[in-house]
């Protein structure tokens, strides 16, 4: 990941796929962690979308360990369960009530918009065996490139990189990575059209 990520004058969006990882957190640190986000989204969910509201709200995500870039705007509603794995490019939107699951790293580039209502997960588990389906927990990053667009409703999962200048319809829930300027849509997303490349334009 490049070293200008972590502050307000990031660039382009770092790594070029997600990476997929087992966390672990000592009870206590963990227990505290999530006090603190709690109450802090008490607050956050008061705060308006006005101006003042959004930049309260970019301040304390800040404060509880995000890297937000300048000129990013993230709207009420929205839960972050741990905001030190939130990476926010410069001039990103993020629409209200979206929830973001950060048990790993979340990273959303540059002029990325978000629509209401889109999940990020992170977290995951093995299949078990018979007597417990739900295995061994993992947690693996999500990426979202430069420019592209989540539409409202969308679910992205695990291990999922979403390429530079894509477009994921609302609704959406994306498996698998999704390739650079292309529009995908459907459960699971798949590719539907290519987009062009050129400054400007919009549809080959």
């Amino acid at each position: 990941m490049s070293s200008n990520i972590a502050g307000a004058d990031m660039g382009q969006t770092p790594p070029p796929r997600a990476s997929s990882h087992v966390t672990h957190t000592r009870p206590v640190a963990r227990t505290l962690e999530r006090a603190v986000v709690h109450l802090a989204h008490l607050g956050l969910f008061f705060l308006g979308d006005d101006f003042l509201g959004r930049g309260v709200r970019v301040w304390i995500l800040r404060r509880l360990g995000a890297r937000i870039g300048a000129r990013a705007r993230l709207h009420g509603g929205t839960y972050v369960s741990r905001p030190r794995n939130l990476v926010v490019g410069p001039e990103t939107f993020v629409n209200r009530g979206c929830y973001m699951d950060l048990e790993a790293k979340l990273v959303l580039g540059s002029r990325v918009a978000v629509g209401h209502g889109a999940t990020f997960i992170t977290s995951r588990h093995e299949i078990g065996p018979h007597d417990q389906r739900c295995g061994e927990f993992q947690g693996a990053d999500v990426v979202v490139g430069d420019g592209t667009w989540i539409g409202a409703n969308v679910t992205v999962l695990p291990g999922v990189t979403v390429g530079r200048g894509a477009v994921i319809a609302a609704g959406s829930v994306v498996l698998h990575d999704i390739e650079d300027d292309v529009l995908a849509a459907g459960v699971p997303a798949r590719p539907r059209r290519t987009l062009n490349r050129d400054p400007g334009s919009s549809l080959d």
